[in-house]
């Protein structure tokens, strides 16, 4: 959590009370001041706010001020921790004085907090490698009289221009245009910089936001990490274990592409729709789950909620029994599971891969787990999808007794993984013809059907590629195996990357610091790219459907 000061909000002042704001005008003020949210003061005193979700939901017409809000007098900031932990839906809390004059506010992301304490980039031998990807990189300015956005901004352009690497400064306003460019990236300060952006070019203009070249300053840290996960499940596939990567795209180069998108960008403007923590919202219910949708069933497997449990070894769903969601041991329930099988096929990652919106029957891997019955192939499909970091991702994977012959599914970061086949979401919809009607605002958010779709897809891609068919050694064992990814990949990078055993010590030895950082033994949904996370020092906790803006999970 981070603590704005209202000099840093975008804020419309009148003398009489509005029921509308034009879209004009919240355009100017998140311009100068870029915020997921835009205050609205009327006579001194705080009124309404407008949010990205408020301009999504009103169309191309004009904003109605939302008065319905949660707000805090004066800056108590336990307060406000709790309320951002217990209402997932709540990203930011205004702070007013006694007088109801709008102070400050409470946001759940923590960006600026964090990159004040602590440098990502520090001992990360992955940084060097990343960097000369790009010949350029962009930095948007920040506000006006903002010092403490500058103040970091400025820190990261001298880290980045020490390494060789040409610097360009843009105004916020130039973001819509030179994302297109997309071979340069552009960073910006922080989260609330980011839904700003967002809120103008998706909400407002109705612009493709590109998140792939969008970056906040913390995001495009983890990004130079990302040469370790892909290290990782390429040593996978050399070990005899055939992966296939999920991710999908955002061009909208075919008219069955742009028809998805567009059907995708609507469902956002259905009432009770949210990018956050999405649901299956009423209106949408009859489309999405067609014959399916009697009674009460919409209401329940639409809003599924998925317990986390964690701990220093792993993160996994808590066990839960019920009429649509079972899991056991951390396992969603796959129909039809053999208890004995030649090959496991290994399923990882975030809501396509648990089946946030359809019960058990209808996952991919039951599908997929029908279609090897069907077929007479002797596979065990595991669900082991599950709202998670990438790093507690990485220990489940390299904690799971895989054999070689197994296959892994698996989502990452919605990027293509070199050396790995990478399977794109939006092609298969594309090329079936899927109605956008069975999807919420993501090929990741999908029903019963676009699941049997892609499990028939990742069953023929099986048989082509003759995994399925191939000799497999029962006698060979993983172990070894997964403890030398564990040691090799995880270990040493986290804890001896920057240890030089030709000067025979370690350089930059780092001061403790009092880190705000996501701890891996923490409960915690992140969603690549534009990653919203949602942390919890608690041991367990409860996430209804995926909790994030999904680019995906």
């Amino acid at each position: 959590m981070d603590y704005y000061t209202r000099e840093q909000l975008p804020v419309l002042s009148f003398e009489e009370e509005p029921a509308f704001l034009d879209r004009a005008a919240i355009r100017q003020a998140l311009y100068e001041k870029p915020c997921n949210l835009v205050f609205v003061e009327v006579r001194n005193k705080l009124y309404g706010l407008i949010s990205y979700g408020d301009i999504i939901r009103a169309g191309k017409g004009r904003v109605p001020v939302n008065r319905n809000f949660t707000a805090l007098e004066g800056k108590q900031l336990a307060r406000a921790r709790e309320i951002l932990h217990e209402k997932a839906n709540i990203r930011e809390i205004p702070a007013t004085d006694k007088d109801g004059r709008l102070i400050g506010m409470f946001s759940q992301s923590d960006d600026l907090l964090y990159l004040e304490y602590n440098n990502p980039w520090e001992g990360n031998r992955y940084v060097d490698a990343s960097l000369k990807l790009w010949k350029t990189i962009r930095f948007v300015r920040a506000p006006k009289d903002d010092f403490r956005r500058q103040r970091i901004i400025d820190r990261w352009l001298d880290v980045i221009r020490k390494r060789g690497i040409s610097c360009e400064l843009i105004d916020f306003k130039d973001v819509q245009k030179l994302q297109r460019e997309r071979n340069i990236p552009i960073l910006i300060a922080d989260e609330e910089t980011n839904v700003g952006a967002r809120s103008v070019i998706e909400a407002l203009d109705g612009d493709e936001f590109y998140d792939d070249v969008v970056y906040t300053l913390k995001s495009f840290g983890r990004l130079m990490s990302e040469h370790s996960y892909n290290e990782l499940i390429v040593k996978l596939a050399d070990s005899g274990i055939k992966v296939y990567n999920i991710y999908f795209t955002r061009d909208e180069t075919t008219e069955g592409r742009r028809r998805l998108w567009e059907g995708m960008r609507n469902w956002l403007k259905q009432s009770g729709a949210r990018i956050h923590n999405p649901n299956v919202v009423p209106s949408c219910a009859q489309d999405f789950y067609g014959e399916l949708n009697v009674g009460d069933y919409a209401a329940e497997v639409g809003n599924l909620q998925f317990f986390i449990e964690t701990n220093n070894v792993y993160t996994r769903m808590k066990d839960v029994q019920s009429r649509y969601l079972n899991v056991v041991n951390g396992e969603r329930a796959t129909v039809g599971q053999p208890s004995e099988a030649e090959r496991t096929v290994w399923f990882f990652g975030p809501c396509l891969m648990v089946g946030a919106y359809v019960e058990d029957k209808h996952t991919i891997e039951s599908f997929l787990q029908e279609r090897f019955n069907r077929e007479g192939f002797s596979c065990k499909v595991v669900n082991y999808g599950c709202f998670e970091t990438n790093y507690q991702r990485m220990i489940r994977l390299v904690s799971t007794p895989m054999k070689p012959g197994d296959v892994v599914v698996l989502y990452v970061d919605n990027l293509p993984i070199p050396g790995v086949e990478s399977i794109d979401l939006t092609d298969i919809l594309d090329r079936n013809n899927v109605p956008a009607g069975w999807l919420l605002n993501q090929p990741l958010h999908s029903n019963h059907k676009v699941n049997q779709i892609y499990a028939n897809e990742l069953f023929d891609r099986m048989v082509r590629d003759e995994v399925l068919t191939s000799k497999v050694n029962k006698a060979e064992s993983r172990t070894t195996l997964t403890r030398e990814l564990a040691v090799n990949t995880l270990y040493l990078d986290a804890h001896f990357n920057d240890f030089h055993p030709q000067e025979g010590e370690r350089r930059h030895a780092r001061k403790p610091v009092y880190s705000r950082t996501p701890l891996p033994d923490r409960n915690c949904v992140e969603a690549s790219r534009s990653a919203v996370c949602f942390a919890d020092r608690r041991r367990t906790g409860t996430f209804q459907l995926c909790g994030t803006v999904c680019d995906g999970g």
